[in-house]
């Protein structure tokens, strides 16, 4: 693609699961330890809320409530009107760091645990992938992930696709009304290591890799149909949102990783338009 992104907000630190909601685009500036909000064209996010214990994931559930994982404490908030409420506890069962999350048409959170803290130099080891809701409390829905990254869900709601940052693939599951997963297989193989993605209207997934600096869009079979590249960001997430969700929204940052610890940069938010719709979740 040789579209140039515009810019939609700046400041940030390292901008994950966007979320476009009622007109305004969410997304957890994670290492400011903050959820912000923007209406695009205007330039300025606010602030939502803090979070102690530094977002990850987060999606809207079906009835407006926006849910948040934190990644240090590694517990589930409801923000509501500006406020937290906890809404589960998920340290007794994480090895790692809660990561990315999206919520489905049940109301049935999807949550990955890292296995291990990449950013704390820990070694590697595989990690999981929970569901939660009110009513079922966490399951255990997929062991052995290899750091549970970006998720998506197919309009019909049958398949749920999952990055594998360090298999540097997509995997993809069938899921079933009652939460349940089957059939695991792989989706694509990646040229990098997969972050946050996005899911759209001809059944194409845009990924963020991030070691690679760029964006591609991988399609039905697996193949890269379209590819946007960075010279010194990295390349964190996507979303499609805006009117029609025709607007690939994207999160990008120079945070530099030594080895132990990570410097903060600067993070932003950028979009361009897409060549197709968004579909599904998120």
């Amino acid at each position: 693609m040789n579209a140039i992104p515009s810019l939609v907000a700046g400041g940030l630190s390292w901008p994950e699961a966007p979320r476009w909601h009622d007109g305004y685009l969410y997304f957890s500036d994670c290492h400011n330890f903050r959820v912000m909000r923007v209406k695009p064209g205007t330039g300025a996010a606010e602030i939502v809320t803090p979070l102690e214990g530094r977002p990850s994931g987060m999606d809207f559930f079906p009835d407006g409530r926006l849910l948040v994982a934190g990644a240090l404490d590694r517990k589930l908030w409801w923000v509501i009107d500006g406020r937290t409420e906890l809404a589960a506890d998920l340290s007794m069962h994480t090895s790692g760091l809660l990561n990315d999350m999206i919520v489905d048409a049940h109301g049935r959170a999807w949550i990955g645990d890292t296995g291990f803290n990449l950013a704390a130099g820990g070694r590697e080891r595989p990690g999981t992938l929970f569901s939660w809701s009110p009513e079922e409390g966490v399951r255990r829905a997929a062991e052995n992930v290899r750091f549970p990254n970006g998720l998506a869900i197919t309009p019909d709601g049958r398949t749920l696709y999952l990055a594998e940052t360090f298999a540097s693939a997509i995997t993809a599951f069938d899921l079933s009304p009652d939460g349940a997963l089957s059939n695991r297989r792989i989706h694509a193989q990646l040229e990098g290591r997969p972050d946050g993605m996005c899911l759209d209207a001809d059944g194409g997934l845009w990924v963020a890799l991030l070691w690679n600096q760029a964006f591609h869009r991988i399609g039905r079979d697996g193949n890269v149909t379209h590819r946007l590249d960075f010279e010194h960001e990295r390349t964190v997430s996507c979303v499609l949102g805006g009117p029609e969700r025709r607007t690939l929204f994207i999160g990008t940052s120079e945070l530099i990783d030594n080895g132990t610890t990570l410097t903060r940069g600067e993070g932003t938010i950028k979009c361009l338009d897409a060549p197709f719709a968004g579909a599904g979740i998120p």
